[in-house]
């Protein structure tokens, strides 16, 4: 996993229960498309 070239991230319990119930769910390996704003989606990275 890639997060924006950052070396660390840490999630509060709630939001790393919430990762666990996606997993189970069989949504682990869904594609996801992050922007800072609606205005910043590019086609290129």
């Amino acid at each position: 996993t890639e997060i924006y070239g950052a070396g660390d991230v840490s999630y509060d319990l709630a939001a790393e229960r919430a990762l666990d119930r996606f997993e189970e769910y069989g949504w682990g390996t869904f594609p996801i498309c992050m922007a800072k704003t609606q205005m910043s989606i590019s086609h290129d990275p």
